[in-house]
């Protein structure tokens, strides 16, 4: 599996249409923002607003998330990488981009060691973060 950090327009490859290949293999995307919900939601425990904004939510989903979640995802708390250059966060932070916009910034998913839960916002395009690839 790679890893790495990625501005989000290098990580859909200059695209600006949803479900973006992306630096994805072939058969695979840069799931929408939808689609991270739906990720969200089929791992959460009580209920899940959809539609927050820079809040966390979806109880336990963000533990099933992580490595050693009962998930089966993994998510590698990579860190991020601030548009000023530095890192962050490593071993304790993960975001992942998706292919939805949100005006000048683009809508990601958050975990963070020991947060059950899953955040939710749009960020800076220039920020670095992960990706995950969704199956066609």
């Amino acid at each position: 599996t790679d890893r790495g950090l990625y501005q989000w327009d290098e990580a859909i490859q200059y695209s600006v249409t949803e479900l973006a290949q992306g630096v994805c293999p072939d058969g695979w995307h840069i799931p929408t923002d939808a689609e991270q919900n739906t990720l969200d939601q089929s791992l959460n425990d009580t209920t899940c607003d959809a539609n927050r904004i820079g809040a966390w939510g979806c109880a336990n989903a963000g533990t099933k998330l992580q490595t050693g979640g009962t998930s089966g995802f993994e998510g590698l708390l990579a860190g991020d990488r601030n548009t000023n250059g530095s890192f962050y966060y490593q071993g304790s932070y993960a975001g992942f981009w998706s292919s939805s916009v949100s005006g000048s910034d683009a809508w990601h998913r958050v975990l963070f060691t020991g947060n059950a839960t899953v955040g939710r916002g749009h960020d800076d395009r220039a920020n670095g973060f992960s990706v995950r690839c969704l199956q066609d």
